[in-house]
């Protein structure tokens, strides 16, 4: 079995969103490992000095205990369009080993990201979530590879709504967004519906 992983943002020396990522760090574990007691990550986080301005990528890697806590400068991915996969993947975990879908953006060079579409329905693009706008509002897929924790963060506010997108909905939509660990809602650049291909 391989290893487990937390991806966390780490601002100017300060934890973000850690009651989430505590939450899905448990759930995961429970899952694998019943009898595992909850651990709570903030008290695991000792951020080095040389990361404590900044923007920083905590990776915390587990099994039924953590392993490994790596600190990383956090660089910005620029995303201008996607390109639309079928895929039957099964990421409902966050799995150190990201093989199956660093094959499919591979083998969609001609687009700076993919979006996946598995059982006929939009899920995630190949390192966050996805928003859609419409007449103001947000709408993210019910059906992600990929629970993750700033999705989860918008949903309990009522930021955005989660429904079921297929892809001949995209169209009735203006314009789409990415949502992780890293990329607040309330931030982003919205980007042309027309550069989903």
């Amino acid at each position: 079995m391989g290893r487990l992983l937390e991806t966390i943002k780490i601002q100017d020396g300060i934890v973000q969103n850690i009651i989430y990522h505590n939450q899905r760090f448990n759930r995961t574990r429970r899952a694998f490992w019943p009898e595992s007691v909850p651990i709570d990550l903030y008290e695991h986080i000792k951020i080095p000095k040389e990361y404590q301005s900044g923007t920083i990528r905590c990776r915390v890697l587990y099994q039924a205990e953590i392993e490994t806590i790596q600190f990383l400068h956090y660089v910005k991915k620029t995303i201008h369009n996607l390109k639309l996969v079928e895929t039957s993947i099964d990421y409902s975990y966050k799995w150190e080993d990201r093989t199956e879908i660093n094959k499919l953006v591979a083998d969609s060079v001609i687009c700076d990201d993919i979006l996946m579409v598995k059982n006929g329905l939009i899920t995630d693009t190949s390192y966050a979530n996805i928003v859609f706008e419409k007449d103001g509002n947000f709408y993210t897929p019910k059906t992600p590879l990929l629970h993750g924790t700033k999705r989860q963060k918008l949903l309990d506010e009522k930021s955005i709504i989660e429904t079921d997108i297929s892809p001949s909905d995209i169209s009735n939509y203006s314009g789409f967004a990415l949502i992780n660990a890293f990329n607040d809602l309330e931030k982003t650049t919205f980007i042309d519906i027309k550069n989903i291909k």
